[in-house]
C-alpha cells in the first residue's frame, strides 16, 4: 500500500522477535497494547521499558508467564537507552515498536 510518506503493509503471520521501546507513562498499558497482539500472532517481544519503571517491567513479565505464554515470548532488557540503536541493526530483530 503507497502513501505519501512512504510504503506499508500487514503481515497476517508471524514475522519474528520484535522490539519495543516504550516511555514512562501508562507503563503497563503501554507494554499491553504492544505486546498482547504480537505474541498472539506468535512474535517474540523483548521490551526495554523507561529507566524509572524497572518493577513495571518486572511485574509485566511475570504476568505474561503466569497467564501461560511461552517461555521466551516476553522479555524485558534492562539496558540504557542508549543499547537501542545496536539493537535496531541487528538483524534478528524484524520488527520495532
Amino acid at each position: 500500500m503507497a502513501t505519501e510518506v512512504g510504503e506499508g503493509w500487514v503481515e497476517y503471520h508471524p514475522i519474528g522477535i520484535l522490539l519495543a521501546v516504550e516511555p514512562w507513562n501508562f507503563p503497563i498499558y503501554q507494554l499491553t497494547r504492544v505486546v498482547a497482539p504480537a505474541i498472539a500472532i506468535g512474535n517474540p517481544i523483548v521490551f526495554k521499558h523507561a529507566s524509572i519503571f524497572p518493577q513495571c517491567a518486572a511485574l509485566f513479565e511475570d504476568i505474561v508467564r503466569q497467564a501461560g505464554a511461552p517461555s521466551g515470548a516476553v522479555t524485558n532488557l534492562y539496558v540504557s537507552s542508549t543499547k537501542i540503536a545496536g539493537l535496531l541493526g541487528d538483524s534478528r530483530i524484524q520488527g520495532v515498536a
